[in-house]
């Protein structure tokens, strides 16, 4: 299981997750890319949105349903969480170090449908868009 653990120097928790240290991928071989070719299968590109768990929020175009294409921003829950789901934990002290069990909701935005743009990329109204999701979705904090 995850822990959260207090930042001495800084303040801010963090998450340790050591069981998330080899992902699903880890254990395929390794395969040379071809010079030109497609990148091959993504999960968060448009298209592709049952691939991923159902999504919990999204911008969408109007008249379109969830969980298909025609979302400009979309988020969903991690396949592959650091977090696990369940009541606040209680939070444990020895001297100046503190930490709790890593309980909490781990989610993907998946800032825009265009696999190649980075944010920065993007037209200032997909950002004015993109930018305030993660705020949007009401976390706790922890301090």
């Amino acid at each position: 299981m995850s822990e959260l653990r207090k930042d001495i120097v800084n303040g801010r928790w963090v998450i340790l997750a050591s069981e998330r240290s080899k992902r699903p991928d880890d254990f395929r071989p390794a395969q040379a890319a071809k010079e030109g070719a497609p990148s091959g299968f993504c999960p968060f590109c448009p298209g592709s949105e049952s691939k991923t768990p159902p999504e919990v929020f999204a911008y969408r175009k109007p008249g379109t349903r969830r969980d298909r294409p025609g979302w400009r921003v979309r988020v969903v829950p991690n396949k592959f969480p650091a977090l696990n789901r369940g009541l606040p934990p209680e939070r444990q002290e020895d001297g100046i170090f503190q930490w709790m069990d890593g309980i909490g909701v781990h989610e993907v935005v998946i800032e825009n449908p265009d696999h190649g743009k980075e944010l920065c990329d993007l037209p200032l109204s997909q950002v004015q868009t993109t930018a305030p999701v993660p705020a949007s979705r009401q976390y706790r904090r922890l301090s």
